[in-house]
């Protein structure tokens, strides 16, 4: 008895889940950020309310149908009742598609805790790219200025370093480091001059951390 207890109280969950799902995907309300459940947008900052509404809008609701729904205990490191739900159908355009929705039951009542698709997915994948290529090229851009600053006091202290460019795009490692690095206020014209000696190439000035490198640039 307890377990037929237990097997109705999924059933019905799983049942009022689907149908909080249906309403959701279908609501007018697509700018309400409170028809989604606050703590999943918390724990996944990757999308928004507004715009997992707007992928879900793009699916056809007469094409939806649930192929699989389960209780769950626990949602990726959060415990409490929740339901996930595949769902197969078809979009506007009439491709394929898979919604994959899970659902988080607090005081009797469940919203949409986390909710992904085909093109969430993607979406979500190619801002990711887009955020790690503007993370790349500021890094590059702060050790850039980092070194022209560098660069620009020893020119401006010792005029004659010129004969030393700096080391543009170049990837500083043990083989062309020539030498010990060296603080910023201990570089030498004659120290570079007997560096630049050992180097088979040109010789470039670099920056490792805040110290000074002397690189060499191996002729081909």
């Amino acid at each position: 008895m307890i377990a037929s207890g237990c097997q109705d109280r999924e059933e019905v969950d799983r049942q009022a889940a689907i149908s909080v799902f249906h309403e959701w995907s279908v609501g007018s309300e697509s700018s309400d950020s409170e028809s989604c459940h606050a703590y999943g947008l918390i724990k996944h900052p990757e999308t928004s309310c507004l715009e997992m509404l707007d992928h879900a809008k793009n699916i056809l609701p007469s094409q939806r149908r649930v192929s699989s729904s389960r209780v769950l205990e626990c949602f990726d490191s959060v415990c409490g009742d929740f339901v996930e739900l595949e769902v197969e159908g078809e979009d506007l355009e009439g491709h394929q598609v898979k919604e994959i929705v899970v659902l988080k039951k607090d005081k009797n009542v469940f919203k949409v805790y986390w909710y992904r698709t085909n093109s969430l997915m993607t979406a979500i994948e190619n801002r990711s790219k887009a955020q790690s290529a503007q993370s790349a090229d500021a890094k590059y851009l702060k050790k850039q200025n980092e070194l022209n600053s560098a660069y620009a006091y020893l020119t401006n202290k010792i005029p004659e370093i010129y004969q030393f460019p700096s080391c543009l795009d170049v990837r500083i490692t043990s083989s062309n480091l020539m030498g010990e690095l060296v603080p910023l206020e201990k570089v030498t014209l004659s120290d570079f001059g007997s560096r630049a000696a050992k180097c088979n190439g040109n010789l470039c000035i670099g920056l490792v951390g805040k110290k000074i490198a002397a690189v060499c640039q191996e002729n081909q």
